[in-house]
């Protein structure tokens, strides 16, 4: 009883928009919840023989989410899919981001109910040996 009545106290035309409302189709739609986490930060990549910044955006969606977009500094740097068709949760990871990259990194995802943004992370910059090159 309390949903129906925060959802009778909102204003006509809003109920669609209430986090986990329920649409004629009787589906529960809600946009991604999103998180982005370093799982490690100037790490040695056995694969490069050179430090890696590992990066990981986790999201739960319903319905699934179709598109992960990362983004350095306010600016799209890679977007892509998920693998597994018709799975809720999806974690994708970055490795080697070249370690001479610094600023704040976010992730977001998208599903038909909307987009959601991870919160920021600043990374710090990581001694390398190696040239800068492309970041993906």
């Amino acid at each position: 009883m309390e949903q129906r009545e925060h959802l009778d106290s909102l204003s006509p035309g809003t109920a669609a928009t209430a986090p986990g409302h329920v649409p004629s189709s009787g589906v529960v739609g809600d946009k991604p919840e999103v998180s982005l986490r370093v799982i490690s930060l100037c790490g040695s990549s056995p694969q490069t023989s050179s430090f890696a910044v590992h990066l990981r955006c986790e999201a739960k969606a319903n319905p699934r989410v179709s598109r992960f977009t990362w983004k350095l500094n306010g600016r799209t740097v890679y977007s892509q899919s998920p693998v597994r068709e018709g799975e809720p949760s999806r974690r994708l990871s970055r490795s080697s981001l070249k370690t001479n990259l610094t600023g704040s990194f976010l992730c977001t995802a998208e599903n038909t109910e909307g987009l959601t943004d991870s919160d920021a992370l600043l990374l710090p910059q990581c001694k390398s040996m190696r040239p800068s090159g492309p970041i993906f």
